[in-house]
């Protein structure tokens, strides 16, 4: 009776350090195998939604690229319009040509044109409030910056013609020039009838002489370097009145010169 008694005992703590030694085993698994599976499975699934964010906005900005390239043409056209109104380069020659185009038919002729020389246009920006808490320091004279990518040179155009004939080019030169320029002052004046001189041709009844001050314009990348790019302007023009004949071998040349 004894004896079975002691048989029961030892088979209950066999029973018992078994039961111990797989719950030591369950809870070694969970902290050896189970658990950094789970944080790796975790972080997979971060992971995962993290690239599927990802693949969202790039598939938006997919969209979106594909609906500026249907829109490519038509702003290929805005940009040849915006680099013909404002060229990588002064162009004096080019814009002479433009404004003799224009005054063609009008009965209207050059005395001189005068090219300034270029200068930064810097565009406006946002105001800095911490500038504006400090004290302003005196204006000093605008210079290139790192920011100036709009140059604009100043030039002036003296023409004679008919009070009509002004008017008509005047009107051409709004409408159909295609380089950008900004008129700051325009002034008008009858001529005496009489024999001309100086690059001007003889003045008839109703005759005027008109001034045309302005600014045109060049879009360059902000390193560019404009100096010495006006220079002494060599091209001559003759812009015949319009009853004048076509050959124009014997027509007084166009003075131009370049201010200093």
């Amino acid at each position: 009776m004894r004896a079975e008694q002691m048989s029961m005992t030892k088979s209950k703590m066999w029973t018992a350090g078994a039961a111990l030694v797989c719950v030591l085993l369950l809870v070694a698994s969970w902290f050896l195998l189970i658990d950094p599976v789970r944080a790796d499975a975790a972080q997979v699934r971060e992971q995962t939604q993290t690239q599927e964010r990802a693949n969202t906005q790039l598939r938006a900005r997919i969209a979106t690229l594909e609906e500026q390239f249907k829109n490519l043409p038509r702003l290929k056209l805005e940009l040849d319009a915006v680099r013909e109104a404002m060229p990588a380069d002064v162009a004096e020659s080019s814009l002479l040509r433009e404004v003799q185009g224009l005054a063609t038919g009008t009965g209207t002729t050059f005395i001189s044109v005068t090219a300034g020389e270029p200068a930064p246009r810097n565009l406006p920006s946002a105001p800095d409030a911490a500038a504006q808490e400090k004290p302003q320091a005196k204006e000093t004279e605008a210079g290139p910056t790192s920011d100036t990518v709009v140059w604009e040179v100043p030039v002036t155009f003296v023409a004679t013609s008919t009070f009509q004939g002004s008017q008509a080019f005047l009107q051409k030169m709004q409408d159909q020039m295609p380089r950008a320029l900004l008129v700051n002052d325009l002034s008008i004046a009858a001529r005496e009838p009489g024999k001309g001189g100086n690059g001007k041709p003889a003045a008839s009844n109703g005759d005027v002489e008109m001034t045309i001050t302005g600014h045109v314009f060049v879009l360059q990348a902000p390193d560019f370097d404009l100096d010495g790019t006006i220079g002494e302007m060599d091209q001559r023009i003759v812009v015949p009145p319009a009853d004048a004949a076509s050959d124009d071998e014997d027509s007084e040349p166009l003075p131009t010169e370049a201010a200093n």
